[in-house]
């Protein structure tokens, strides 16, 4: 025992003496030889085993990613104008991100770099890591105007994914990998159809600008994120280049990943934030979930109850998908339970993410190992990891960053860490980073606070709907009773998952204090939300980012507790009382002839468990209790398991109806309207000396067009109008052409460049009710800044919304459009105020697309 003592100690002794610390080993009140060899090998053994378990869930999401890209796909299967290049390089930059994690450090050993620190080994840090590599990457491929720098890149992905196949599939047993896929294929169905839709992002979004179904939120982001390669900085471009006050960090982030891809930012928010973000923040959830795991685990616990099955999977899957019916959640409010589909918001959970387990994973290695903690490590994590990652999620979303602060500032005062200095440190970096960032996050003018009590109920005046209007309860309520719910039960689960018994051993265990964040992270955002109205960060319903973190947190945690043989007990229970009564509604009259004859006979195995039960009972209290406990639990819990689990299979289907409806609408609206003219080829009409009205190659191509117009006799629209004619179809597709081509061209260029559509291009300027999202498509398309692009005046935008969508930096529009396409002397003078030398001018005439491009330089 001596010996196999000394050899577990000789790693420690070699590294102590490596460090020059070995004094320490001999020293009396110190710990002892095999106090460290234990404590290290249990240490290797919780990081081989935490290891393995983060691999596993990380290649299911890379398989996830990969069945996102494959519905991309799918969609836009037959369509021109589509290659298939653009997923294939998405989803294997995804499998880069997800599975690289392992073979950093391994890199870092192999070049002698020391890894001595508890969170520099933590898989979720390597995927920041990774990422903002990959982020670097793509500015210098912008910048430089690279196109193949994402390749070796792509093919690392590509082998790591089939390294990790290898390595699982002969292990993994045939009833786990079809339950597996199964469940992959439905989280595919939710999260498709909730994402993709005719309402928001879609595969088929140039076929959506075509056909009049675009959204003006994701153009306005996607022409921020495209103007950021162009100008360096947040601007939406509408009236020239004016700063934008926003968190535009995750804008940033895929104008620069759609670089490194060489596609445009419009299409990365169509296909890269799906294939890359969505997965990625799944898999960290899933490593939150394992590092509380980690903390949590008792003494001389078995590590491989890290490791992910089946059951995690599908709570996991359910919890996504929704506990009631899709069309129940939409009658009583918005389908507000999943928000996956902002942007800005997942990137930055997926920060928050990586942030806690990244301490909840030091802290737990620090307490099974506590001799080999270094303070090295953990001055890295408090004063720069923490500080630097809560910046950078105040960049992308404040909301989430101001809930992160809520709750490092709750744990420096219940763990009495103001008693040390270094963290007085940690929050002055912290407070300082979110200081720093806030004016850039935050609109113009300063933040006003209002005392309102129920502020949510009044930010969304819903109508008393359906049932709920007998019971007068607002369907704001119902909301917060979702957003909730999982981190209600986290908190009702957690004493049986901290073994306590009582409540004096529950506050005595330090483990509980990740409860008390919850409690207070659940007991700020619903003052947030319904007491203090914070104008400038909550408007137009913005206060939902403050009141959701707790429910992805929730899942998170309640994954990690989930007792799931319990539970995988209960729903079989469940399914046989479902077929129980499935088949009693069948044989009544059999069941009344068994129900006389066997009075007073036992067969049922819950009765018997409650015939044993009354044995050991005293009192007629103690009776009824019991018997309603085994009743609820035995009877109605399982029962009630199998229809949430039911149910979350049924929105699978109706978000996949719901995905299929927009692609049908979008595909069919779009062949009969132009899939005709996508072979056609054409030029818009362009003058020889700047197309001025009365040039000759203008009334030649005008003659050219009612010839056309004459022998064709175009078919017309069903509303019968000239302007849905082919022809206006056809010139609208090369408008829009010519937006995209402009994309391609230099930085530069595009930087001296301003785009000017006068309000009279009826190509451009369609009447649509969206129409505010028209100040925004020129420049998602072309990268390039408008001037005067502001909505005209009987454009519906109230004026809320043009605070958020970043017009008040521009001005209001008192009057009509006063620069003419005609006038250059007055365009160059006007470009030259906003800091352009080149106007490139889209007109139309007789619904004709026409260009004129004036260098004011030359002009003047």
């Amino acid at each position: 025992m001596k010996f196999k003592c000394l050899v577990a100690a000789i790693p420690s002794l070699a590294e102590i003496n490596a460090a020059g610390r070995s004094q320490t080993f001999v020293h009396s009140s110190g710990p002892t030889c095999v106090d460290r060899a234990q404590a290290e090998v249990r240490r290797v053994d919780a990081f081989s085993e935490v290891g393995r378990a983060c691999r596993s869930v990380y290649l299911v999401c890379a398989t996830f990613s990969m069945l996102l890209g494959m519905l991309y796909y799918a969609n836009v299967l037959g369509l021109p104008e589509h290659p298939i290049l653009e997923p294939l390089k998405t989803i294997t930059l995804t499998w880069f991100v997800l599975l690289s994690p392992p073979y950093f450090p391994m890199l870092a050993r192999a070049a002698g770099i020391p890894i001595a620190y508890t969170w520099f080994e933590w898989p979720p840090l390597w995927h920041l890591v990774g990422l903002s590599g990959l982020v670097v990457l793509g500015y210098f491929a912008g910048y430089f105007q690279l196109s193949g720098l994402s390749v070796p890149f792509c093919v690392l992905g590509t082998a790591f994914y089939f390294t990790e196949v290898a390595l699982r599939l002969p292990t993994a047993s045939a009833r786990t990998l079809v339950g597996g896929f199964l469940i992959l294929v439905l989280l595919t169905g939710v999260v498709g159809g909730h994402v993709w839709n005719l309402h928001y992002n879609h595969p088929l979004y140039f076929e959506k600008i075509l056909t009049d179904y675009s959204n003006k939120d994701v153009l306005f982001h996607s022409a921020i994120s495209n103007l950021f390669n162009t100008f360096g900085f947040a601007t939406t471009g509408t009236d020239g280049a004016a700063s934008l006050n926003y968190h535009t960090g995750s804008h940033f982030i895929f104008a620069q990943l759609s670089n490194l891809l060489n596609i445009t930012p419009l299409l990365f928010y169509q296909l890269g934030y799906m294939v890359i973000v969505v997965p990625l923040c799944v898999a960290n959830i899933l490593s939150l979930a394992i590092s509380y795991r980690l903390y949590t685990l008792p003494p001389g616990g078995n590590f491989k109850s890290m490791n992910f099955g089946l059951a995690e999977w599908l709570l996991a899957f359910v919890a996504i998908a929704g506990l009631l019916p899709a069309d129940l959640l939409e009658i009583l409010g918005p389908a507000s339970w999943l928000q996956l589909n902002a942007e800005s918001y997942v990137t930055s959970i997926t920060c928050c993410f990586i942030l806690c387990s990244m301490a909840l994973f030091h802290l737990a290695s620090t307490r099974l190992a506590p001799f080999s903690a270094g303070r090295a490590g953990e001055y890295g994590l408090i004063f720069a990891v923490l500080p630097l990652g809560l910046s950078l999620t105040a960049l992308l979303k404040i909301s989430t960053a101001v809930m992160i602060l809520v709750t490092i500032g709750f744990v420096f005062l219940r763990s009495a860490l103001y008693r040390h200095v270094r963290y007085w440190i940690m929050v002055a970096l912290c407070l300082a980073g979110i200081i720093a960032v806030l004016p850039l996050v935050a609109p113009r003018g300063a933040l006003t606070f209002e005392f309102y009590p129920l502020a949510f109920s009044r930010t969304f005046a819903w109508p008393f709907v359906n049932v709920w209007k007998y019971l007068f309860l607002p369907a704001a309520l119902v909301d917060l009773m979702f957003f909730y719910f999982w981190a209600g039960v986290f908190v009702l689960l957690s004493p049986r998952s901290l073994r306590v018994s009582s409540a004096s051993d529950y506050f005595t265990q330090p483990q509980q204090i990740v409860v008390e964040i919850m409690i207070v992270l659940i007991a700020v955002s619903l003052f947030i939300s319904q007491v203090w109205d914070i104008k400038e960060l909550s408007s137009n319903g913005n206060i939902f980012w403050f009141i959701s973190l707790q429910h992805w947190v929730g899942i998170a945690l309640v994954l990690a507790i989930f007792p799931k043989d319990s539970m995988i007990r209960l729903i079989n229970v469940g399914i046989l009382e479902l077929l129980r009564a499935a088949k009693s509604i069948i044989n009544l009259p059999w069941i009344a002839v068994r129900m006389v004859r066997g009075h007073g006979f036992v067969k049922d195995p819950k009765e018997r468990m409650l015939a044993a039960g009354r044995t050991r009972l005293r009192t007629p209290l103690q009776h009824t209790l019991t018997r309603q406990s085994w009743f609820w639990v035995t009877n109605v819990l399982p029962v009630v398991l199998v229809c949430i689990t039911l149910s979350a299979v049924y929105n699978a289907f109706w978000f996949a109806k719901f995905h299929l409806d927009a692609t049908l609408t979008v595909r069919n609206a779009f062949n009969v309207n132009y899939a005709s003219l996508m072979d056609v080829k054409g030029n818009p009409i362009e003058s020889a000396r700047g197309g001025t009205d009365g040039s000759v190659e203008y009334k030649r191509q005008r003659g050219l067009l009612f010839r056309y117009l004459r022998e064709r006799n175009p078919i017309e629209s069903a509303r019968g109008g000239t302007d849905e004619s082919v022809e206006y179809k056809r010139q609208r597709l090369l408008l829009f052409r010519y937006l995209r081509e402009m994309n391609h061209e230099a930085r530069d260029q595009k930087r001296n460049t301003a785009l000017f559509i006068p309000q009279q291009n009826n190509l451009y300027w369609t009447k649509t009710p969206d129409c505010g999202k028209l100040s925004f498509l020129a420049q998602a398309l072309s990268g390039v800044a408008m001037l005067d692009g502001r909505p005209s005046l009987d454009c519906y935008f109230t004026e809320q919304k043009i605070q958020y969508y970043g017009f008040a930096a521009y001005g209001h529009r008192i009057g009509p459009q006063t620069l003419s396409a005609s006038d250059e002397a007055q365009l160059c003078r006007y470009a030259e105020q906003k800091g352009f030398s080149k106007v490139v001018v889209l007109d139309e005439i007789d619904h004709r697309f026409l260009v004129r491009n004036f260098n004011c330089r030359t002009r003047s």
